[in-house]
Order: C-alpha cells, then structure tokens, then sequence
C-alpha cells in the first residue's frame, strides 16, 4: 500500500468510526450534533450533489461525511472527544498526528515526492491510527483482539457497510457486467492481507493481494438474491473462520444480458 493509499484508507476509517459512535449516542439527530456549523454541512451537502452530478447517475457515497475535509474530522473529534477517547486514547498524542497526518497529506495530494523519513512516518501514525480503530471494533464484536477486522466496503452498484442508507431495493447486475468494489480491513499485528469473494454457494474463493477487486458478472450468477461473500485473510497459520479472518454479505438480483 503506498502512502496515499494509506493516508486516504485512515480518513476513511475515521469517517466510518465518526459515524459509528456519533449514530450509536445520539440515534438519528447525530448530524446535529456533531459540533460543525450549518454553513459546513451545507457545503458538504453540495459536494455530494456535485458528485452525483460527475457520476452520472452512477452509485455515489451517500454518507455526508465523506464529503467532510481533512481538518473538520479533527474538529469533529476535538468537540466530541469523552466518545473517541476510549477508542483513540490520549488526546494531545492524537492531535498531533492529525496535524502531522495533513501536512504530508499535502504534499502527497498534489503529487510531490514525499523523502523517506516522511512516508514512514505518515506510513506508522496512519496504521497506528486504523489499529486502534480495529482493536475498538474487536472488543466491540467478539473478545479476540488478533484476528484481522473489515472496516468498510463499497462497491460500484450502490452497496456499503457500514452504511447509514442502504439501496431501497436490491442492486440489479446483469450478465456482462463489471462489480468493482473496494475493502478497507486492518489486522490487529501489523499483518499483510489478502482479499476475496465468492458466489454462495459456488466453489472456492477468489484471492487477491490488492484489497481493489473486479467481479465478472457470468450466467453461473442468474438469480434472484444472489449472495457475494467478501472475506479477507492473514497469512498466519490460525484464522478467525475456517481459512478466513472476517466476511461480509452483499445481495444482488442477476438478470441474463
């Protein structure tokens, strides 16, 4: 993973947990109350109407927050920090690494080299930050605190988890069609992951190396309800499940060509 790649998958990552835990206290007031004025939330409001527009009537990312900039998640987090701190820790350290975290974004978004010393180091404060968000969701779901976790997942046809909106009806493929879909997961070590999918209840599972997965959508796929399981893996020895680490259900409706 190079290093945009790394500082885009923390933002992500703490959009999603933003979501998470404000959507968790405060239900569906938690826009409200996310400490941000209504000029900011208007101007997030026109970004995703900008984007909806650029796709064309393609799948969009629905949650507001992605429309939010690097420094507003920080302000997000300072406002409402009695929630993060048991997630995050200590306030000052992460502070810190925001600021630190947006100066190299800087560079790097406008495709200037980073030297080497700086792409270890938003390399280690962008992983440190995404372990720590792993080890919450962990302790959330299961008493484990070794197996690799998903953190999110969005595909080209409308589908994410976690997600707030969900398609009002399942996504419709057709055979001939290209899924695109993207996993964002984190292991607890510091582990490389490998990531696949397949078609329940179809043979083995299709592994990649890269967490950007393509699925040709074949005739072997008509059918209504059909279930994409999307799993991810370490390459120790023990696994969560039965030679997976964690997986994910999306369900589609596949009509002939």
């Amino acid at each position: 993973m190079d290093v945009s790649q790394a500082i885009r998958n923390t933002e992500n990552s703490l959009r999603d947990l933003i979501h998470e835990v404000m959507r968790l206290r405060y239900s569906n007031e938690w826009e409200s109350e996310l400490g941000v004025s209504g000029d900011r939330l208007q101007r997030w409001e026109q970004r995703r109407e900008v984007e909806a527009k650029r796709q064309d009537g393609a799948a969009v990312e629905p949650r507001l927050l992605y429309y939010a900039d690097f420094h507003d998640l920080w302000n997000i987090l300072r406002k409402n920090w009695e929630l993060f701190t048991p997630i995050l820790g200590e306030r000052k350290r992460i502070e810190v690494w925001m600021a630190e975290l947006e100066r190299l974004r800087d560079p790097n978004a406008h495709n200037r080299d980073l030297l080497p010393f700086q792409r270890q180091l938003a390399e280690g404060i962008a992983g440190d930050i995404r372990a720590r968000i792993v080890r919450y969701r962990s302790k959330m779901e299961t008493p484990e605190d070794y197996f690799p976790r998903i953190e999110s997942i969005r595909d080209s046809a409308g589908n994410a988890w976690p997600a707030s909106l969900r398609p009002s009806t399942r996504p419709l493929l057709r055979v001939g069609d290209e899924l695109q879909l993207v996993i964002t997961a984190s292991d607890p070590l510091g582990g490389p992951l490998e990531y696949g999918y397949n078609w329940h209840p179809s043979g083995n599972c299709e592994w990649s190396a890269t967490n950007a997965l393509v699925i040709p959508i074949q005739e072997n796929h008509i059918g209504k309800l059909k279930e994409l399981h999307l799993r991810i893996r370490s390459p120790r020895q023990h696994h969560a499940y039965h030679g997976y680490d964690d997986f994910k259900i999306f369900h589609f409706d596949v009509l002939p060509k």
